[in-house]
């Protein structure tokens, strides 16, 4: 995550196709390879390129660590909600995001 010190390093990132393989450690089970993760998605993020790959490829691990609860350091949850408003600029990601989240919340009220 490093590279975000770096323009060049976040295009580099992008551009071999960085998001979508960073999106796979977000379930890793090792916390700390989760924390990485969403702190160099949180880098991606500053490019408009970034948001339209954690669109593409990183909503599901996104939600799914921001519903875990107490499961993960205060830093991961905040640093991921940081992430998600900045990919929020882009409106796709805004609204596709919204309707993961509210149809998570209506299954649990069902439950």
């Amino acid at each position: 995550w490093h590279c975000g010190n770096d323009p060049q390093g976040r295009k580099e990132t992008l551009q071999s196709e960085g998001v979508r393989i960073i999106t796979l450690y977000l379930g890793a089970s090792d916390p700390k390879v989760r924390e990485a993760a969403v702190c160099a998605l949180n880098v991606a993020s500053l490019e408009t390129q970034g948001k339209r790959d954690i669109f593409e490829h990183s909503q599901e691990g996104l939600a799914a660590l921001l519903q875990s609860g107490e499961t993960e350091t205060p830093y991961l949850h905040e640093t991921c909600v940081q992430l998600v408003r900045c990919a929020s600029e882009l409106p796709v990601f805004r609204f596709a995001f919204a309707r993961r989240i509210l149809a998570a919340t209506k299954l649990l009220e069902k439950i």
